[in-house]
């Protein structure tokens, strides 16, 4: 049975003070925190950053670049983040000078779009919409916050069709007044394959992000 992955906390101010410790020479990006976990070269870790200014936590999966130690036992850690969390990347850095550059091409092709989504958290029965969709995930415009990691019951309600799409997601990120960020899950055939039909044949193929990858 594998280790868990090894969980790092981090919390900057706001946007600007993060983007002082962002890694722009690393492909995917990364930060540079400071912790007291005993990690190494090599472990891979789930980064859990919080923007006090905004109230917005994300986690984000990375590796450890290099340690060295700073003060009693506290290290200050270069952290690279993986390819696959380019999307969660991009949230983390939106309205900053990083991205004045191109944005890293994305795991999954997301598509600007409005669709009615209802779904069940732990916390109570929603009706909201979605802000954007891909193959892998979503973002849902709402004022609600379920917690981070949560898992979500949800029904997705294309335009035009009676029967809504049935699937399961997790809150990856959330942002307040603004929404969440879900990962789809499961393994439902029937569902996965009227997803993909949707993404690839129904909608706009609008890439979201678009307005901030060309600041």
């Amino acid at each position: 049975m594998n280790a868990p992955f090894r969980v790092i906390e981090a919390a900057f101010k706001d946007r600007e003070t993060l983007k002082r410790s962002y890694l722009k020479d690393r492909p995917h990006g990364g930060l540079v925190v400071s912790t007291t976990s005993p990690v190494q070269v090599d472990d891979v870790v789930d980064l859990k950053i919080w923007l006090r200014r905004e109230d917005l936590y994300l986690v984000i999966r990375g590796t450890v670049l290099w340690a060295r130690s700073k003060e009693l036992r506290t290290k200050e850690v270069g952290i690279g983040f993986f390819k696959h969390e380019a999307e969660k990347r991009e949230m983390l850095l939106r309205h900053t000078r990083v991205l004045g550059r191109k944005s890293q091409t994305r795991q999954d092709s997301r598509l600007k779009t409005t669709i009615k989504v209802m779904y069940k958290t732990p916390l109570d029965y929603a009706v909201d919409t979605t802000k954007n969709l891909s193959n892998g995930g979503m973002f849902i415009f709402s004022t609600r916050l379920p917690p981070l990691n949560s898992i979500i019951v949800f029904k997705l309600c294309p335009p035009g069709e009676n029967q809504p799409i049935e699937l399961m997601g997790r809150v990856t990120w959330r942002c307040p007044g603004q929404g969440i960020g879900v990962r789809f899950m499961g393994n439902n055939p029937e569902a996965r394959g009227r997803l993909d039909l949707l993404v690839e044949n129904i909608l706009p193929a609008t890439p979201v992000f678009q307005e901030a990858a060309a600041g």
